[in-house]
């Protein structure tokens, strides 16, 4: 070893043995994987943020969240984005975070109910990864196939695609 390496080596770790200097290791490596997951976390939030901004400014599509847990008992929040005006769902989206106050917006509160009957209430989820994936299977059927009373009896997406025609 020459005496650059050393004295650099002695100048990060002087006075530490073997055990400290692997804990100083692992405790270095945990503080960039915290540091990636809060950035993660952060960009999650931004545009969740910058999401609502837009949704909000169309001012036909109701919000909500709801939660639900996973079959090892860890909370889930669900996310739910629908359009007022055709009853179609816009989003869903699955994160690992505590409950809030439900809103009281009878549109979201009814996609809410039929959400929990027709989705969360007939699987046991073993991930969010899993629960996603089941979420994304049913807003696919919730928006193409389901017949919703209220819009006539027809799928969300099919009046969608009647009123552009008619615009």
């Amino acid at each position: 070893m020459s005496s650059a390496t050393f004295y650099k080596w002695h100048a990060k770790y002087g006075g530490m043995d073997t055990s400290m200097i692997t804990r100083l290791k692992e405790l270095e490596a945990e503080n960039s994987r915290l540091k990636r997951m809060y950035a993660d976390e952060r960009l999650q939030v931004m545009i969740v943020q910058e999401a609502l901004s837009v949704l909000l400014s169309i001012n036909q599509t109701s919000i909500d969240f709801m939660s639900d847990s996973l079959n090892t008992d860890r909370e889930i929040r669900i996310f739910n984005v629908i359009d007022d005006y055709n009853r179609e769902c816009l989003g869903i989206e699955l994160m690992y975070i505590q409950p809030g106050k439900p809103t009281q917006n009878a549109y979201i509160e009814r996609f809410n109910r039929t959400a929990r009957n027709e989705w969360l209430n007939k699987h046991i989820f073993d991930s969010i990864e899993h629960a996603q994936n089941l979420a994304t299977q049913w807003m696919w059927v919730y928006n193409n196939e389901r017949p919703h009373s209220s819009i006539g009896g027809i799928p969300p997406r099919r009046l969608f695609k009647q009123r552009r025609f008619y615009f």
